[in-house]
């Protein structure tokens, strides 16, 4: 399916695991598949999406690692795959989408440090990853000296740290009380 540019099946019914077909979708631009209740594994194929820029997979039941191939899919500039039960560290390799303007990860329980690469990004526009089990002491102004950056939120050992204005480096903690953690 090269020529197929936008699939939004956003808000049904659907069910069942990704086919690792998908990443046959080489044409493919937009994909929303928010709101639905796919299982399983984000199939690594997805990577391999030349085009595809935009991919909404929020609010599923997917179980797995975030791939390191999607941070070949290097035209990605919007990933929301927050509300989901994704599990791990956030990939290095995603500090190779710098196209990447919004990166919503939040609501799972990925663990780990945030990787500096992130800083890769060109032009940052929202990053939420709250609702983790993210460790680690992380100098959130330090990650993104860019002056389009607004807004991040992150959660670091249950401590929510909002950077509301990358300029002025605001940094506002509130007390997470919704990530489950396991560990010491």
């Amino acid at each position: 399916m090269t020529s197929l540019k936008r699939l939004t099946l956003g808000s049904n019914l659907l069910y069942g695991s990704l086919p690792t077909a998908i990443g046959s979708w080489t044409g493919l631009e937009l994909l929303v598949l928010s709101f639905n209740d796919f299982t399983g594994a984000l199939p690594s194929q997805i990577g391999s999406m030349s085009n595809l820029t935009y991919l909404l997979l929020t609010e599923n039941q997917f179980n797995s690692s975030i791939p390191e191939d999607f941070g070949l899919a290097t035209n990605l500039r919007d990933l929301r795959v927050n509300g989901n039960q994704l599990t791990g560290p956030i990939p290095t390799q995603m500090g190779l989408l710098t196209e990447m303007s919004r990166l919503q990860l939040n609501d799972n329980k990925l663990s780990g440090n945030v990787p500096i690469h992130l800083r890769n990004f060109t032009n940052p526009q929202y990053i939420d990853l709250s609702n983790n089990c993210l460790t680690g002491d992380v100098q959130l102004c330090d990650y993104f000296d860019n002056p389009w950056f607004d807004f991040i939120q992150a959660d670091f050992g249950g401590i929510r740290t909002k950077v509301i204005n990358k300029t002025e480096c605001n940094i506002a903690p509130a007390l997470n009380e919704s990530a489950q953690c396991s560990g010491p």
